[in-house]
């Protein structure tokens, strides 16, 4: 039986056609899934947070019948959380995700929000890379970005933020994980709430950019996730 994924992007200037999820695609394709990435900033024109994840929702629906996985990378993750109720046998793995933001994590974002609106991308970029940890862009210095991709990024920033203050209810029939690096300077475990720290891994000597600094460590947990709640039998729910 064919195994179904769908990854999640996370609010990022260039999408690079997918190529910052190829450790996670290597990794679920040697596990015989078929996967399917959606680029969340392509529905940066929605009006409300409900509107942008019932876009995304669409949009997996049309790839997607019976899917088994949701993989989401930051802002990905947490629209993953959201949406797990319509597809409520799949399972959920979020990466640095925030899915509640606490005020250190809030005033990072509207501080770039803020410098993205007033079109000083290059600005909210440096302070981008630097929380993230991307050394070598920090010394090189950042290049500002097209007016219309700040304009989607900021956009896309404010739905977080919206989007953080909703209430998750995840189904509990197959467990999530959700995994942050130990040294990340940005999203950290702070921002999961309470309930779901049970479903919690800490990835050691990775910052944010788990699959850049730990593949191997993140890909383990992974791995064993999979395997420990045995998400390998028959998916029979289509998108809700």
């Amino acid at each position: 039986m064919v195994q179904r994924a769908v990854v999640l992007g996370p609010i990022q200037a260039s999408w690079d056609k997918g190529a910052f999820a190829k450790p996670i695609v290597n990794w679920l394709s040697n596990l015989h899934y078929e996967v399917h990435l959606v680029d969340c900033m392509l529905f940066s024109q929605e009006k409300s947070p409900d509107s942008v994840l019932s876009r995304i929702h669409e949009t997996i629906a049309d790839k997607v019948q019976a899917l088994n996985l949701v993989v989401g990378y930051a802002f990905g993750g947490l629209a993953a959380a959201h949406l797990a109720n319509r597809f409520p046998d799949a399972s959920v793995l979020g990466l640095s995700s925030p899915l509640c933001l606490k005020d250190d994590l809030q005033a990072k974002i509207q501080e770039m929000c803020d410098l993205l609106d007033q079109n000083k991308s290059e600005h909210a970029l440096a302070l981008l890379h630097r929380w993230v940890g991307d050394t070598q862009v920090v010394k090189s210095g950042s290049q500002p970005l097209n007016l219309e991709v700040a304009q989607q990024i900021s956009r896309m920033f404010h739905v977080l933020l919206d989007l953080s203050k909703k209430p998750i209810s995840l189904p509990y029939r197959k467990k999530p994980l959700f995994l942050y690096g130990q040294d990340s300077k940005l999203v950290t475990c702070s921002h999961l709430p309470e309930r779901l720290r049970p479903f919690m891994q800490i990835v050691p000597s990775a910052g944010m950019r788990l699959l850049s600094d730990a593949p191997n460590a993140t890909i383990s947990f992974a791995s064993e996730w999979i395997l420990k709640n045995d998400f390998r039998e028959e998916s029979t729910g289509v998108a809700r």
